[in-house]
Order: structure tokens, then sequence, then C-alpha cells
């Protein structure tokens, strides 16, 4: 990466020749890609002629002058317009630093995006200098909650993510003012140790009555745009290494696609015909519910209910684990926080070796529990399809203080992780109909506030008559508000929104279902059927049993559990007429058909694992 080096000088007749050597040495001793930006600031003694002479003889040299001076802030930004680098770096003209001694840090900016430079050799200033250095920087830590060695270095930043800022700060603050704004937008930096020289001649202008003012200027206007000002979003450069380093962290939790991939040995057996046991149940302790969500898909699954009680359901996690699942989620046609059982069924289920998760609207989840059950959880998923109190207690259907106690439930759990530091994830899922479209923006910078580690926003399941009334054609408009929530994301929060669904129209590729052996879902009555889309009575022909009568290991033994699901995967059924649009098994589907339909090869197994690999 080439390095513009920028170097600002006011009146440095007898410094700037050794500073540019200085500069233009290191260059060569460290076969530097460079550039010298001196930056004339209106001196009124030979500077420029200086530099222009050694302009003459070196191209990479270039001179810019003010007719006036401009500050040492305004310098910076000059240089910063005119630089071809990628990497820019101020050098002050007074001759005060070394330049190797911050070039050799350059390849640290392959992994950040900010290197800041702290003095380990302070002992080459006075006692004032250095007690005036202690007290500002424990200002400027406290008032910004942040941990700064140092912030008026020769700091190295990637010349992109400089152009985004909003403020451009023209005196001495300018440094301080850039590195908080970077930080607090979530850019990654490093802090190295750095030795500082004995300025030879002329006096610093950094400590004097007119820079303290652009210091207190500075300082006071950085706490306005920090505290009270509404920010813009971080829309993070392409080249940036933050953006990078988050999208290799963020690119193993899979939120629009499938994990089969990751369980080759078990499509492979199915593709040679045997018989599989699901590797993901998606279940529900009770098909009751305290919410009347008004895009709710429950009321499409009524069925015949059957008691669940604590022994068949720890009946069932046994018999899921005997037979080799390796998931169960708690997602289903009811709320499972209705269930008294579910805080025994989590860590039961956990205790035989299957990875748990839950999905729930976090109303009655008790908030004196999550100690207990966070660490047995994969996941814990809170469904949220409102940022704002007002329309989350319109669009969900619930009491109006549920918007309040929801927040508070996933501070609580986002304060447990943190603390006990352990591995679960606490996610929020939006259900996106077109008229939820206001709610998209403040939902995404809430799940931020929250401290989330994401937010999914999945399209609105209809069945095959259109009951819920969802116009799929209408998503297409919100493309760009999705894009803006996506744009929210930071190197510790994804927005993720399921393009492949919102963007499908409702329409499907595959006419057959393949997904089902590998992922099944259970009613909230104990009915056992390929997908929710088939839990309602007229779906009959595809129920398979219930474990409340009949223990599931012998369920999927059974003949007609395979019945069933060569019935689906047949050419008397069609998935795109005969069910609802874009289900659970939707992205497991497509890449079924690929394989079974198209020849597609298996896709190796991911040298990286997915998380939540047991949840396709």
């Amino acid at each position: 990466m080439k390095i513009s080096v920028l170097m600002p000088a006011l009146n440095e007749a007898k410094n700037i020749e050794a500073a540019m050597a200085n500069a233009l040495g290191a260059f060569d001793n460290m076969e530097e890609d460079a550039e010298l930006l001196v930056i004339n600031d209106g001196s009124t003694d030979a500077t420029a002629e200086l530099v222009q002479k050694t302009a003459a003889a070196d191209k990479r040299v270039v001179l810019i002058s003010h007719a006036s001076p401009q500050g040492i802030g305004a310098s910076f930004w000059d240089g910063v317009d005119k630089a071809t680098g990628d990497i820019v770096v101020m050098l002050p003209g007074d001759n005060e630093n070394d330049p190797w001694e911050i070039f050799r840090y350059s390849k640290l900016l392959e992994h950040v995006d900010v290197v800041i430079p702290f003095l380990y050799n302070k002992e080459v200033r006075s006692l004032f200098r250095n007690a005036l250095s202690f007290a500002y920087r424990f200002i400027i830590n406290t008032s910004f909650l942040v941990y700064f060695n140092y912030t008026n270095g020769t700091v190295l930043y990637r010349k992109s993510i400089l152009k985004g800022l909003p403020y451009r700060s023209t005196g001495f603050f300018f440094q301080t003012d850039i590195l908080i704004r970077l930080v607090k937008a979530g850019y990654l930096f490093a802090e190295v140790p750095y030795r500082l020289g004995l300025r030879r001649t002329g006096v610093s202008k950094a400590v004097s009555f007119p820079s303290l003012l652009q210091v207190i200027k500075g300082y006071i206007r950085l706490v306005k745009d920090q505290y009270f000002k509404s920010s813009a979003e971080t829309v993070f450069s392409e080249d940036s290494q933050t953006l990078k380093r988050r999208d290799r962290n963020m690119a193993d939790l899979i939120l629009d696609g499938h994990k089969l991939s990751s369980h080759r040995g078990r499509v492979e057996a199915w593709l040679r015909g045997e018989r599989v046991a699901p590797i993901t149940i998606d279940c529900s302790l009770t098909r009751a519910c305290n919410y009347k969500c008004v895009y709710c898909y429950g009321q499409l699954q009524t069925n015949d209910e059957k008691r669940m009680t604590k022994e068949v359901i720890f009946r069932f996690l046994e018999d899921a684990a005997e037979i080799g699942v390796k998931g169960i989620s708690f997602v289903s046609d009811g709320e499972s926080t209705c269930s008294p059982h579910l805080y025994d069924a989590i860590l039961h289920g956990k205790k035989l070796g299957l990875d748990m998760a839950v999905g729930t609207n976090g109303y009655l989840l008790k908030d004196e529990r999550l100690e207990e059950i966070l660490p047995a959880l994969t996941y814990l998923r809170f469904n949220i399809s409102a940022g704002e109190k007002e329309r989350y207690t319109e669009i969900m259907g619930c009491p109006p203080n549920g918007f309040d106690k929801i927040c508070g439930t996933i501070r609580k759990c986002v304060e447990i992780k943190r603390r006990l530091q352990l591995p679960v994830t606490i996610g929020m899922q939006m259900v996106l109909m077109p008229e939820f479209a206001d709610q998209i923006l403040p939902l995404s910078k809430l799940g931020r506030d929250l401290g989330a580690d994401y937010l999914v926003i999945k399209h609105c399941s209809d069945d095959e008559d259109g009951t819920l009334k969802v116009d799929y054609d209408k998503y297409a408009r919100l493309e760009g508000l999705l894009k803006q929530a996506e744009a929210m994301t930071t190197p510790e929060y994804r927005v993720k929104a399921k393009w492949s669904k919102i963007m499908s129209g409702g329409k499907r590729c595959y006419s057959k279902c393949f997904g089902p052996p590998f992922i099944i879902q259970l009613s909230g009555s104990g009915l056992v059927a390929p997908c929710g889309m088939l839990f309602n009575s007229k779906y009959a022909k595809y129920h398979i049993g219930n474990i409340a009568d009949t223990r599931f290991k012998d369920l999927w033994k059974s003949e007609r559990y395979w019945e069933v699901m060569n019935l689906i995967a047949s050419d008397k059924f069609d998935a795109r007429t005969m069910c609802g649009t874009l289900c659970l098994q939707h992205k497991v589907n497509e890449f079924l058909w690929a394989l079974k339909e198209e020849s597609e090869p298996i896709p190796e197994v991911p040298a990286k694992e997915p998380q939540h690999k047991n949840f396709i």
C-alpha cells in the first residue's frame, strides 16, 4: 500500500530540510511506495522556498501552500484531499519525529484501519508537558468512555475511512476529534509504542493560549456531536479491514441459507436411499400463545391438541438424542414460554447432548431464570417486529408494557452473556410485512442499542390460499430501506435481510419437498408432520402421529413416517401449489433439489464450521 506523508509546516525553515530528508531516507531504507506532501501553512520565512528546492530534485515531494495560516488541522485535511496513497500519516515539519518509528507499523493496516502510537520515552518532555498530557488524556477518556494512551501522535490512517467523517476539525484538536469519531463508529485500531525525538530548534506551537482555545472549542463541539445529536449510521469503506474482519467473523453465522454442507455424511446416506434421522427438529411445547400478532401463521395451523406433559417432553428429547438428532429448537406454532416445562426441557436436552435453542416473544420469559438457561442454549432469538413502543403493541397484539419488558429482558440476556462470557447468540427476528416498512430502521437501531448479536429480517409466509393477504410484489419497494438497515451492521452486531425469500415474489424453483428428512417440525399439540405448513387438520393425509400417544423414535421408525416423506418427495405432491409459501425448509429444499434433480455435486464440508451448524 502506498503511504502519503502529510507534513504541515509553519515557519519551520530551520527544521524542514532535515524533516524532509529523514522522511525520504525512511522511504528508501524501508523500500516504501510513498509520497511526501508538505503543507506550508502561510509561513513568512523561507519554508516554502526550501521545500520547492527539494521538490525540484525529488518527484516524491509535493508542495501545498496556504496564503495565510489555516491551522494544523486544516493543513492535515488539505493533505488528505490531495494525497494519492492508501495510507496517510502526519509528520510535523519540526523534525521531532523519526519516520521509521511509525512506518514500521504500516503492515498492521492489513488487520486494522487505524494505528495509534503512544510515547514510551516521556522523559524527553518536560514535567509540565507530561502533566498536561496526563490531564488531557484523563478528560478525553472519561468524557468519551474510551481508553487511549495518546491521541496527538503520528497516527496511521487508511485514507478511505477519513472520507466518510461528517466533520473536519481544523485546529489542534483535530487528531483527537478524528480518533473519537472513528472508534465510536466501530473502526478497529491498534496502539503501538513510539519513540519521540527532541525538537532541535524553535518552540512547539501546540502549547499556547490560541491552541488551547482551539482545543476547548473542538472538545465542546465533539461532546455535542457525540451526546446531543443523532449520529448517522456508519457505512464502512469497501477496503476497510473493519468491514472485512466483521464479514469474516459474521460469515460463519448463516442467516439466509442452510448448513447442510456441514452434514455431508447424512446427505450422502439420504442420496443412497437410506432412512436418516433429522438433524434439526423445530417444535413447540404448547400451542398456546400470549400474543396476537397480526401476521401470525399459527392461526392457520389448528389441529387436535394433546397435553404436552413433562413426561412426554422428556421422552421426546431422549428419543431424539437416541436416534441421532443434533439440535432441538423450541420454535413452532406456539409460544413455549407458556409451558411450565420450558426451563426443565432446555436443561434436560442439553444434558442429553442436544444443541438447544429457543425462539420467543419473550414476554413471559423469567429474567430470574436467564442465568440458568443461557449456558445451555446455542441461541435465544426474540421475535420482535417493531422498534417503537406504540407500533410494537399494535403489530404484536400485546399489553402496553410488552415493549419495555422485552427490551429489558434482551438487555439482561446481553449482560449475563458478557459477564459470564457465554457462547450463546442473542438474536432478534422481524417478520416483515410490507405495511411494517416504517419499523425497519427503528428496529435495526434498537437491536444495536440493546446489544443483540443480530437482527434478521424475514418475509411473512402465507398459505396456498393467501389467507394472510401478503402482497409479495410490494417487498421489492423495500430494498433501499433494507440496505440502509444492513448498513447499521457493526463488528459486534449484524443486520441481515433474508433477501433470497424477500425478493422471491413468493415463488420457488422446486416442486418436490426433500427437506423434512433433515429438518422436521412438531406442533405444540404433539403432532408430528413434515412441516408447520401441514399442521392444519385439513392436511391429515400428511400427519404422521402424535408424541403424546407414541414415542418419537417409534414414529420415526414406522412405515407411516417414511410413507409421508416419500409422498411429499414424489410427483403426487407439488410444493408450489399444495402448501404455504417459502417455508422453513425452503433453502434446504433448493439445495437438495439441485443435488437430486439437477445432479449437482455435494459441496465439500466447509473448512470452518458455521455457527449453529446443527440448526440447519
